[in-house]
């Protein structure tokens, strides 16, 4: 290619790379807020109004507590002043013999005219301890509520509408685990629409499905209009420890779509969960995502769903692309041999020789995996010595140099070493590289094969075009459309997950930041060295210095908190108490290590907790209240065994509680409030060492929680009982006051722990 015409091509794949870099920051944000209107369309304007009425107070609301059950009336008169006849589910179910609670779910139906099966809407209205949770799942049980009202004010479903506002979601599922195996309704579900959050702000990303999903991606492609979601999320969540109520809808055979927003995630499960930092276009979006597929539900044949598994993706959310996952292989195949074919044709015309193309394609492959080498180097640095959170509060820093990374390392590689291949040879191979790695994930991880086959089949088949039609325009737009094929997968990824995981996942976005420089630069390899070296190592060097300089900025702010938990934790046996904190990898803030005099060597928060101490901690004075106690009711003896029934109770009027079994294969049958657990199945073992086993209980009643169990032997059992409540008692006020404004509890937040043990 001549100088003049690799300009022109440079400039055509720069101006493409651009346009797409705009396209993606416009529509990465969610749509604006709807006013209420007579066409049924979803209102965040209408749903924001029920957010503000039900969360003006701000309370924490955790379950089994007086203000959870102040939430639930408010809802319930929500739905009654909408014309349905709310129900309460009240029961008692544990989740895996880990964790066991009372919960009291919200179920509303809508009739349907049909006889077929029915959609269930699902969200949770329980909070964690640490903050009034409005986004997790406030904004869903507002959005819950206006489709409630949507949907009445319209004409009759085909498919009957249940409405579910479970409780007890963030103490192990508890309201999900109650509706799916105690209801009646739970027959009648033919697919669940689940609302999740887990941050204050962002898009609503449809990232879950069942494994039959192709009839749910067809069914969103037509009725959501601003559709954020790929199999790529799908497939990384199937592979996360995480869980939301939908794990429990799957795992009872309920298929259906989970939708989420993800941005401002160092909000999640803080105080900062508040009405304040709640954006009504992310309530527009997930409200209306939630509408459209429960709409799309309510008309489709629910008996009979079709089967198969799709691969997908949207395009910067004006609609889905979609086709079956078998698909994703032959087409990686052919898209390796429309590039080898157009490659061929030069080759015959002595236009490109072999040595050309296995430089291309060995610089592609250099560029994308050099850049993410030294990116998962910088992620190291940072999150080892620099000791960076995984989103720090100067997020601009880290951002920044990982995308340089991203751009400078193939710069490079094509500065110094692109003569050797040529621009043509670059585009093929990069083509040719992207088919490979579609080959891979095919084969390995499906749901991100879009990724690389979309470029590598766009760019293939141009490759072909281009190597017949020999037109002088041709060339620069083939580029072009390769580009906006690649940028449509890998840079709108790439642009979105930081939201996700932060720096962790920074090396995924070099490596694409590369593919798609590399694309771009390709022209470069033709344009004068001495225009095309100067540039490369000056972007280097910058992303080395911001990298570097990234730890000396500020890592927490009031907006971007760092999250610290107290704990006050008395051993009834001793008559000893201590406050605790775990400061992470970073000494507490000075406010915090002068307030009390803490001891010199870390410990373990329990006696029987296992792994390295991280806790520091101080000794107070201890509480007069009585610890939790165990009433015997009956003992009945048998041959070489005990069958024992008690009650729980805790004098203090606790929220929570637990039960600490130090020698749990003695145990041959346990029943807690009439549920049967078992304490040795193999993921228990995995959580606990040795003997020991911990159930938790999510809520602590005060008539008392009974539990019946078989004990081998006629010796004493060992057994510890913990109660805990929100907050901290007078002796944890010292830490309160000068508790610094960027440092907020998380997750259950501040407690106040009593155990003692008892032999049975």
């Amino acid at each position: 290619m001549k100088p003049q015409a690799s300009r022109r091509s440079l400039t055509a794949t720069l101006v493409t790379a651009l346009l797409c870099l705009l396209l993606t920051l416009v529509r990465s944000q969610p749509p604006a807020p709807r006013n209420p209107n007579n066409e049924g369309d979803f209102s965040a304007v209408s749903a924001g109004e029920v957010l503000t009425s039900l969360y003006a107070d701000g309370v924490t609301h955790p379950i089994g507590t007086e203000n959870n059950r102040r939430y639930k009336e408010r809802i319930l008169g929500h739905l009654r002043e909408l014309g349905y006849d709310p129900e309460v589910q009240r029961a008692f179910v544990c989740r895996s013999s880990r964790v066991c609670g009372h919960v009291e779910n919200i179920l509303a139906r809508l009739e349907g005219t049909g006889s077929g099966e029915a959609v269930l809407l699902a969200v949770h209205y329980d909070s964690v301890g640490a903050g009034p949770s409005v986004s997790d799942d406030g904004v869903a049980v507002a959005a819950s509520l206006e489709i409630a009202r949507v949907l009445k004010e319209g004409p009759p479903p085909a498919n009957d509408v249940i409405f579910l506002i479970d409780d007890g979601e963030e103490h192990g599922l508890l309201g999900a685990i109650a509706f799916a195996t105690k209801h009646p309704w739970a027959d009648d579900v033919g697919a669940v629409v689940n609302l999740e959050a887990r941050g204050t702000a962002g898009r609503s990303y449809m990232f879950e499905t069942g494994k039959d999903n192709a009839w749910l991606i067809d069914l969103m492609k037509h009725h959501v209009p601003h559709p954020a979601s790929s199999s790529l999320f799908y497939s990384i969540y199937q592979r996360l420890p995480n869980d939301t109520d939908f794990t429990i809808f799957k795992e009872h055979d309920m298929n259906g779509v989970n939708f989420a927003f993800i941005k401002r995630v160092v909000h999640y499960h803080t105080p900062l969960d508040d009405l304040e930092h709640i954006t009504p276009a992310t309530l527009q979006h997930q409200g209306e995502n939630a509408l459209g597929m429960t709409r799309a539900l309510m008309g489709a044949d629910l008996s009979s769903p079709q089967t198969g598994t799709a691969s997908w993706f949207d395009f910067w959310g004006f609609g889905i692309f979609s086709w079956p996952e078998v698909w994703n292989l032959p087409l990686s195949i052919l898209a390796l041999v429309l590039a080898l074919v157009g490659f061929g044709i030069r080759h015959s015309r002595r236009q490109l020789g072999l040595r050309n193309l296995a430089w291309g394609t060995a610089l592609y492959f250099l560029g994308v995996l050099g850049a993410s080498a030294l990116a998962a180097a910088a992620a190291w640095y940072l999150g080892g010595p620099g000791s960076l959170p995984v989103w720090p509060a100067a997020a601009w820093a880290p951002q920044i140099g990982f995308w340089l990374i991203g751009i400078s390392v193939p710069a490079l590689v094509i500065a110094f070493r692109g003569c050797r291949a040529g621009a043509a040879s670059i585009w093929i191979g990069a083509c040719i590289g992207l088919g490979l790695l579609s080959v891979v994930a095919s084969t390995q991880l499906p749901g991100a094969a879009y990724l690389f086959l979309v470029p590598a089949i766009v760019g293939g088949g141009l490759a072909l075009l281009t190597s017949i039609w020999r037109a002088t325009w041709l060339t620069p737009l083939a580029y072009a459309l390769t580009i906006v094929a690649a940028c449509s997968t890998q840079l709108n990824m790439a642009w979105n997950l930081w939201e996700a995981m932060g720096i962790t996942i920074m090396p995924l976005v070099a490596f694409f930041v590369a593919s798609i420089t590399t694309l771009v630069l390709a022209p470069c390899a033709e344009v004068p060295k001495t225009s095309r070296r100067k540039t490369p190592p000056l972007i280097l060097a910058l992303a080395i210095v911001v990298v570097a300089l990234s730890p000396i900025l500020p890592a927490y702010s009031v907006e971007s908190p760092r999250p610290i938990n107290f704990y006050f934790v008395q051993d009834a046996d001793t008559g000893t108490a201590m406050l605790a904190a775990h400061p992470g990898r970073r000494p507490l803030p000075n406010a915090l290590a002068t307030a009390i005099e803490w001891d010199e060597e870390p410990r373990q928060l329990y006696p029987w907790s296992s792994g390295p101490p991280g806790f520091r901690v101080a000794e107070v004075d201890t509480l007069r209240s009585p610890p939790p106690q165990i009433e015997i009711l009956e003992e009945i003896p048998a041959a070489g065994s005990r069958r024992i029934r008690a009650v729980l109770r805790s004098p203090r009027h606790a929220d929570q509680g637990a039960l600490v079994f130090h020698q749990s294969s003695r145990i041959s049958s346990l029943t807690i409030d009439e549920w049967q657990l078992d304490l040795q199945t193999e993921q228990l073992a995995r959580l606990f060492e040795g003997d020991l086993r911990v159930v938790g209980l999510a809520t602590f009643p005060d008539e008392g929680i009974e539990m019946s169990l078989e004990i081998r032997g006629n010796e004493p059992l060992e057994l510890t009982i913990v109660d805990s409540t929100f907050g901290l008692p007078p002796a944890g006020e010292v830490l309160l006051r000068v508790r610094p404004a960027y440092v907020v509890p998380i997750d259950r937040g501040d407690r106040t722990i009593v155990f003692k043990r008892v032999d049975l």
